[in-house]
């Protein structure tokens, strides 16, 4: 990884329950290579991280769902408990407190890619009270590189043209990409 958190890593692990995009324990303790019993135990000493909104407690019908839903969550019908699933910041929490290589990483990367997005919003700040045309022009070059690394070279394909628009109070901000075919 390169220090900006790839989406792609973890999007095919993201259910949607009670109307929030999730990630379930199961699929957790396998992504970050770590056991069932470190996770509770984790879970257990460290509540007070975890407030509302960042981990749901699953219900027996919710459970039922998800094994209904999936394969991969085959072996939560052989187990007595529900799971907690765990919204993209009790994701980040757990990543931060997590032993493991992977846990490790990933919270780097996230820390590395909210940065980035700090960077960017301080640009766009910067941009509106500029009145140099140059100025404005090298502002716009930098915000447009971390918006390229941001999205992983993802709105650069050949051949095609992407677009993004961020719509600020007093700002409205374009980036727009058209790459011809070679």
């Amino acid at each position: 990884m390169d220090g900006i958190f790839k989406y792609d890593l973890i999007k095919h692990l993201i259910v949607e329950l009670r109307g929030e995009k999730v990630i379930v324990d199961c699929d957790i303790i396998e992504l970050f290579g770590v056991e069932a019993k470190v996770l509770k135990n984790l879970l257990k000493k460290n509540m007070e991280k975890f407030p509302e909104g960042y981990v749901i407690e699953t219900t027996k019908n919710e459970k039922e769902g998800l094994i209904g839903s999936s394969n991969r969550f085959h072996l939560l019908k052989y187990s007595t408990s529900c799971p907690k699933a765990f919204t993209m910041k009790g994701f980040y929490m757990l990543a931060t407190l997590l032993k493991s290589e992977m846990a490790t990483q990933i919270a780097l990367d996230m820390v590395d890619t909210f940065a980035r997005i700090q960077d960017l919003a301080q640009i766009m700040k910067k941009i509106s009270g500029v009145n140099d045309n140059s100025d404005k022009k090298m502002l716009m070059k930098t915000s447009s590189e971390i918006l390229t690394e941001l999205f992983d070279g993802d709105m650069l394909r050949k051949g095609s043209e992407s677009g993004m628009e961020l719509n600020f109070t007093l700002l409205s901000f374009k980036h727009k990409v058209q790459i011809d075919e070679m």
